[in-house]
This record gives structure tokens, C-alpha cells and sequence, in this order.
């Protein structure tokens, strides 16, 4: 976010994020980079988050599209 990409600069964003996690912060972080994004004027993003997030990502504009999606992650 107007940091340059440097070999520190990964690994403190993880302890960050990581911190944010355990203190259940981390939608703060999504959240403001999607505000980042709508400032950018980005028209179409979609959004994976549980039921208990929606309040929060719909006050920043996001509907809920009724949809199912999973994601598979796989080890390279």
C-alpha cells in the first residue's frame, strides 16, 4: 500500500496480519483495502467471507449475491 516491495517488508506485513488475526482485527485490513480499491474507482470485486462478516462488508458497499463458493488451495 505506498511501500516498496523489500525482502523485510513480507515478512513484517505477516506478523501484522498475524497479529490482527488473533485479535480478530483482521477485517480491518480487507476492509480498508477494498475502500482503497472503490477509491481507485474498481466497479466489480467479489468478496469471500462467512455469515458473521456480512454487516461489515455490506456498509462498505458489498451485497451478498446468495451464491456458494468454495476454494481449494493446493500445495506446489
Amino acid at each position: 500500500m505506498q511501500h516498496t516491495d523489500t525482502p523485510s517488508l513480507r515478512p513484517a506485513c505477516d506478523r501484522i496480519i498475524e497479529a490482527r488475526q488473533a485479535t480478530a482485527m483482521h477485517w480491518v485490513l480487507v476492509a480498508g483495502s477494498l475502500v482503497d480499491a472503490r477509491s481507485l474507482l474498481v466497479k466489480r470485486a467479489i468478496l469471500f467471507t462467512g455469515h458473521n462478516n456480512q454487516a461489515v462488508y455490506r456498509g462498505i458497499g458489498f451485497l451478498p449475491t446468495g451464491e456458494k463458493y468454495g476454494l481449494v488451495l493446493f500445495e506446489s
